[in-house]
């Protein structure tokens, strides 16, 4: 008989979408187990506002509908726990052999998992990063503050109460060993559907030498690694340009009035993987600085470039160097950049040499194709949560 497992996700965001929906969906693909969730609206990305329907509207090319909006609304969950699905929640939980909930750090979360113990099952707590250090350049700083609520109440107090927990990287695990004792890696992996699927073509750059980033201003303290190095970069190069995907900062505005960086705003998920495609990324960087929180960070960015045999160059920390099945290697399928003068090198010597960015980008997507994709890698999943299930 398969095991019945209920993921309970907190959002409708990204974290929801690599860490439950799209497990979920390869899971019950591959018949491995049987899985439910709660509806995901994953054409949202968090909590729908009319600045973000219209931003959805001019991707498309439509005009803004009020009374669509309205609808959108009506229709998207704001909150799993405030929204009207407590019986559904019940229902999956006394459905299920086993309960993942994604991690929130807020009285009522903790209230929840409390009340699903009541049901003598294996309740799993899951969760993407070390909130206890939240370094001060990342906005959710301000909340997680040595003593505040959300830290050091209840956070720790959903590890107190989960009879296990779930973490993305060995470097996760090993940080919160402090909190519990039973601590299982279940690595981010792509969903080759969402990712590869009939896109078009993105359009021909020849001469040209695209280098691309991806992120939010959570990332700025990690970008001020390149601060200087994408001056200099582009001042050598000509043929270069650097195209950013996300929130700017604004030590790159000079370069943007000079037509060096190309912005381009943020995309709903739904509409992200086409749209990052279409960037046609040659070159893909992934600063990182070495601290305790990144220390538990992943490799994602270097799938999401991988994916699409972009080479990457990176720092040379856990979550690359790291990675939970030591599959990413230096001038294999990644380049390692630790200094200054080592990123300008790096990016330099991809810049250069078209082989050798075909060669690691071939070998990386070889890698994550392989090693980190979900339609060959969901039974790794599947093994975690029955081990939980059997030691209960």
């Amino acid at each position: 008989m398969k095991l019945k497992v209920f993921l309970l996700h907190t959002q409708n965001s990204g974290v929801g979408m690599w860490r439950m929906l799209q497990p979920a969906k390869w899971i019950n693909k591959l018949g491995l187990a049987d899985v439910k969730m709660i509806p995901f609206y994953w054409k949202s990305h968090g909590y729908p506002d009319w600045k973000t329907y219209v931003r959805e509207c001019e991707d498309k090319g439509k005009q803004p509908n009020p009374e669509e909006f309205n609808k959108k609304v009506a229709r998207i969950p704001k909150d799993p726990f405030k929204d009207p699905k407590v019986e559904l929640i019940e229902t999956l939980s006394k459905w299920a052999d086993i309960i993942v909930v994604m991690r929130r750090d807020m009285r009522e979360h903790a209230a929840l998992l409390m009340a699903m113990k009541d049901l003598k099952k294996p309740v799993v707590l899951e969760t993407d990063d070390f909130v206890h250090y939240v370094p001060p350049y990342n906005p959710g700083a301000r909340f997680y503050t040595p003593g505040s609520q959300a830290s050091d109440v209840w956070s720790t107090a959903q590890f107190k109460i989960a009879d296990a927990v779930i973490v993305t990287t060995p470097g996760l695990k090993k940080l919160y060993r402090q909190l519990h004792s039973k601590i299982y890696v279940c690595p981010n992996m792509i969903d080759p559907e969402y990712w590869i699927n009939g896109y078009p073509e993105p359009k021909p750059h020849p001469g040209k030498v695209r280098i691309g980033w991806s992120g939010a201003n959570a990332h700025w303290g990690d970008l001020r690694i390149l601060r200087e190095v994408m001056h200099t970069i582009l001042d050598k190069y000509s043929q270069a340009s650097f195209h950013f995907l996300g929130q700017l900062p604004d030590w790159w505005y000079d370069l943007r009035k000079k037509k060096r960086v190309v912005y381009h705003r943020f995309k709903t998920l739904s509409y992200y993987p086409e749209y990052f495609y279409s960037l046609g990324y040659d070159i893909g960087v992934a600063p990182l600085i070495d601290n305790i929180f990144n220390r538990g960070k992943s490799q994602i960015r270097w799938m999401e470039y991988s994916v699409h045999k972009t080479a990457t160059v990176a720092s040379p920390v856990m979550a690359y160097k790291n990675d939970p099945y030591g599959k990413i290697k230096h001038r294999e399928n990644i380049l390692f950049a630790k200094e200054k003068e080592d990123w300008i090198k790096q990016i330099s010597y991809l810049i250069e040499n078209e082989a050798e960015r075909k060669r690691i980008g071939d070998n990386a997507y070889n890698t994550v194709m392989n090693d980190y994709s979900l339609e060959k890698q969901a039974h790794r999943w599947v093994e975690v949560y029955q081990k939980i299930y059997d030691n209960y």
